[in-house]
Parts: C-alpha cells; structure tokens; sequence
C-alpha cells in the first residue's frame, strides 16, 4: 500500500526567492493496518521554501554589544581574534576555559583554535572576549567557527535531503565564563547580528541540564525572537569517571566481571601473543598509528578519520593521544582520542576483526584505561555521542546532551529548521515503531 500526499505552497521571503526541499517521512499510521499490512505508508511533502544560501539584508553589523547576562553585571562583547598569539592573554584564556562547565572545553582552548586556525583555511575562525564594562576584567572567551553545514533530513541511516546552511559554530558548546552565568541567549543574539551571513548559532553537545538551556528556555518562552531547535534527539553520553588508582577502578566492578575482563585478556594473549599497549602522543609517532590503523579499519572508516597532517599538528599541540594495541607486530586494535585538561576524549575504537570474537576492543580499551589512571591527571574518559562496550557499562556516567541550533525566529530560515525539527521527530517515532514491529514479528 502507498499513499502519495504532495503539499505545495509559496513562501516569499524578502527578496523573493524559492527553493524546494523534499521532505520524505516513511511512517505506521495505526497499530490494526500493522497486524495485517507487511508495507509503510510512505507520505511525501514538498514545500516550497527560500534557499538556505539567502542572507539577511545588509546592514550595520553589531561588532560591540552590552548586555546583562547571568549576573547582571552589564559586559562588552568585542572581537579579539588577533590576541589569539598573545602568550599573557593567552594564559587568561586558559585559564577560563580552564573553570568552564563545557563537557568539549578542549574545542575551546587556545591550542585547539591555533590547530584550526592551520587546518581549517576555508572557514573564518574568530575569538571573541567579554569584559565587565565597570573595571574591564575578562570574564569570557569565545571562540567561534563560521561555516557551511549540513542540515541532514534524515530517516535512520537513509539521507532524505540535505541542505548546506552558514552556521556559527560556538566551539565547546557551553561559553568559558564563570560557573552559573547563563549567556547562550545573550550571545546567540549578538553573533547573529555580529555574522549578518551566518543563519543560526550551533551547539554540538549541550548539556539539558545546563543553566544555558535553562536560559534559552525561558528565553523561548518569554515569546523572544530567539528559537532553538534540536539539530538530533536528545542522546544519552557516556563518561567514566577515573579514581586515583585502577584497583578503585576495578573495585567498581563485580568479582564476576573482574574474572571474565582478566580472562579476556588471557584468552586473547594465549591467540595471538603479548599484548602490547604504545600511547600515541607525540607528532613522530603519528606515521606509524596511521599505518596501524589501515590494518584494522576498512576504506570507509578510514575517511572519517582525520588526516596525518592534521593528527600530527593536534600532537604538536598536546592535544593528541590514542593508543595502538600489537601483539608480536601485529596491529590488533586503535583507540583514536584527545586529552585537554583531566578528560580523555575517546573519538572512535577500531578492532581487527578476526579477533571480534575475542572481545579485542575491550581488552584495549580495558588496558587504555589502566594505562591513563597510571599516566596521572585524567579524572574522566568522555565517549562522547558514541556507545561503549557493554562491559563497561557498570561504570559509566549518562550525560544528556544534543546538537542545538539558536536562530531568529521571524527569518526566513526559520522554516526550514520547522520543517527539519519535525523530520527527527517523525523519524525517532517511526524507528521506534518499526522496531517494535521487528520484536513482535520475531518468533518465540
């Protein structure tokens, strides 16, 4: 059965322009046509709607703006980027960043934003400080990326469009100023008059519990012309918190799952050999990990992975560190990861595959760990969007986060985040669906 609806409107903006986008949503309508039906109904809508590459009308952009954020002290928000090279400002922006709630405060760093200021040459990179306007002392760094960025309508793993939007991505997420001053909202409205191309304020990994959701909540609200909008659903991460020495670390563990981790490691060293651990952190070192790691990801993998160039710069930064797993020259497993501060960022794990029955990943994420309490200074491991072992699962730490963007609700834009909220939504529910159809199609 397939039911074809097509909607077409017109939606004028103020120059007039159009552009369609094709929003595809496959989903069940009632639970009876689920017993006896083995096809979806798949509804088609087309909108028509203005192109994402519309900008604003030109104008006078707000390069200083005052405000009240957080604590009511009015602060100036200026372009700083050429202080980016200043040792001394430099250490206060560390320093800051240093006591800033973002679960990413590495992307805010000043090593990090002098690695892309190397890497990324088609993309404008600006520092941005706030100061308190009664004495001039710098309360806020914010470091920001303005770029094209793909707005995905998508349905499980299929792509049902994709449009390229100019987004201000605020590195971290969560701006390094002093805990509990809540200025998402403050600033979202003033890099979006700052940047008159870009259409929308990003946010990688915003915490729901965070004082700036809170803001841009009651922000939302208040009936403001600021609106957000979940780029993904909200995702469950998870963290490791790292005690002072890895027998505490164990001693989180059952007597059980103590035994079958160290089992694991012996069945595996009895297959193939010796396991040995090398921590990747210096630039010399990258060569031979990138070498590694054309053993044991596929060709697909390896496209997602960053560059040689660019993981060496990271290393020349102090940013870098992974690990490679060999027994006797043979690459068994790699952990690609960042450091900044006491997290360590775990990016991807990739195993040999011949060995998956062996439970190879564990094991080298297993000896990671052990080797990161022993290295000192680490006080977490952050997995970030993605889903660890089932075997670590007793120690993990769920932090609730998503991808948010903040926009001006009365732009033309506003219509296609409209349209893209909806997509997520739709597509969790009919996922949710189709996988409780698979169960109860499954036999007993």
């Amino acid at each position: 059965m397939l039911i074809s609806v097509s909607c077409r409107g017109e939606y004028l903006c103020w120059q007039c322009w159009r552009a369609e986008i094709s929003a595809v949503l496959v989903f069940c309508l009632y639970k009876d046509l689920l017993k006896s039906a083995n096809w979806p109904i798949l509804l088609t809508v087309n909108i028509l709607m203005p192109p994402v590459s519309l900008v604003r009308h030109s104008g006078a952009p707000v390069v200083r703006g005052t405000g009240a954020p957080g604590n009511n002290a009015s602060v100036v928000l200026a372009l700083a980027t050429e202080r980016a090279s200043d040792p001394a400002f430099c250490i206060s922006w560390q320093a800051l960043v240093a006591g800033s709630a973002s679960p990413q405060k590495i992307y805010q760093t000043p090593a990090f934003f002098a690695f892309l200021q190397g890497a990324c040459k088609g993309d404008r990179l600006e520092l941005l400080t706030m100061t308190r306007l009664s004495d001039g002392v710098l309360v806020g760094v914010v470091p920001v990326r303005v770029s094209r960025q793909a707005l995905d309508f998508q349905l499980g793993p299929l792509c049902l469009h994709r449009a390229k939007v100019e987004m201000i991505n605020l590195l971290g997420s969560i701006p390094a100023v002093p805990p509990g001053a809540a200025v998402a909202g403050y600033l979202a409205d003033q890099l979006l008059a700052l940047f008159p191309n870009a259409r929308a304020v990003f946010m990688q990994a915003l915490p729901a519990d965070s004082v700036h959701y809170a803001d841009l909540k009651a922000i939302r609200a208040s009936g403001a012309m600021l609106a957000t909008s979940l780029m993904r659903p909200w995702q469950q991460c998870y963290t490791i918190p790292l005690p002072a020495t890895f027998d505490l670390y164990l001693d989180q563990f059952s007597a059980k799952k103590r035994y079958n981790l160290n089992r694991q490691i012996r069945q595996l060293s009895a297959q193939v050999g010796k396991l040995e651990l090398e921590r990747i952190v210096h630039p010399g070192q990258v060569a031979g990990m990138m070498a590694a790691l054309a053993k044991v990801a596929s060709s697909a993998e390896m496209r997602t992975i960053l560059s040689e160039k660019s993981l060496t710069r990271l290393a020349g930064q102090q940013l870098l560190q992974c690990y490679v797993m060999r027994a006797e020259e043979q690459v068994l497993a790699v952990i690609v990861g960042l450091r900044a501060f006491d997290t360590l960022h775990i990016d991807n794990i990739f195993a040999a595959r011949k060995y998956l029955m062996l439970s190879v990943g564990t094991s080298a994420m297993h000896l990671a760990i052990k080797d990161a309490i022993a290295q000192g200074g680490l006080t977490r491991i952050d997995f970030g969007y993605g889903t660890p072992n089932n075997e670590f699962r007793s120690t993990h730490v769920l932090e609730t986060r998503s991808q948010v963007l903040l926009f001006d609700c009365t732009g033309s834009i506003s219509l296609l985040f409209f349209v893209h909220r909806h997509v997520v939504a739709v597509a969790e529910r009919v996922i949710g669906l189709l996988k409780a159809l698979r169960k109860r199609r499954l036999p007993r």
